[in-house]
Formats: C-alpha cells, sequence, structure tokens
C-alpha cells in the first residue's frame, strides 16, 4: 500500500489549463508515485493486478469519481514505471472516503489471487 499526496489542480480534467502548461507537474506525479514503490517492499510482479483508489479529498468540495481518477493517470503510470508492468494489465476498484487535512490518495496493490503485495 502507498500512499500519495493530492493531485495538483491543473491535473484535474476540468481545470481548463493547455495540457502542454503542466508537464512539471505530471512529472512531479509520475516521480512520486514511482520512488513510493520502488521503495516499498513489492516483489516481482507480472500478470494482472487490481489497483484499489481511496479517494480523501482535501475539503468537503463536492468532486466527481471520474475527475478524481483522472488526475491520478500519472501516479498510475509512475506506478506501473517502477514494477516494471503495463499499465494495460490494471484494473480499478476506487472510493470516495471521508476528507483529511491536505488530502491524499492511498492505492493499495492486489494480484489477481487477492494476495495483497
Amino acid at each position: 500500500m502507498i500512499e500519495l499526496s493530492w493531485p495538483d489542480r491543473s491535473l484535474f480534467p476540468n481545470s481548463r489549463v493547455q495540457h502542454r502548461f503542466n508537464k512539471d507537474k505530471r512529472d512531479k506525479a509520475r516521480n512520486e508515485a514511482f520512488y513510493m514503490v520502488k521503495s516499498g517492499a513489492f516483489a516481482n510482479l507480472s500478470g494482472r493486478l487490481c489497483l484499489h483508489v481511496s479517494f480523501f479529498p482535501p475539503d468537503l468540495r463536492r468532486r466527481d469519481l471520474d475527475g478524481m481518477f483522472s488526475a491520478c493517470k500519472y501516479y498510475f503510470d509512475g506506478i506501473a514505471l517502477a514494477l516494471g508492468v503495463d499499465d494495460y494489465d490494471f484494473s480499478f476498484k476506487i472510493e470516495r472516503l471521508s476528507p483529511v487535512k491536505g488530502g491524499k490518495v492511498v492505492v493499495k496493490i492486489t494480484c489477481t489471487e487477492n494476495e495483497t503485495v
């Protein structure tokens, strides 16, 4: 299980920030997830993986799940890169939980055999 920071507001699809202006934010998100996975005790994984994504927003603002999920695309790219797998092999379970100060995204990686990694 890895705990990531709340995505930058420019990564949300409704932010209307042009894609070319947020490259540094995308790279930061990808690198954060990459190094969190690399620093964890993850074995060599193969096959299909399930990512259980829990969103803890920073406030009570109404956010839709697909927007929060889309903002985390670069986190998922970093996780795939660190594990050495294609993100095509990911399946997802997503949930929105109660707000916490600053917000966070918690990702739990499981194998298709329901083994926690």
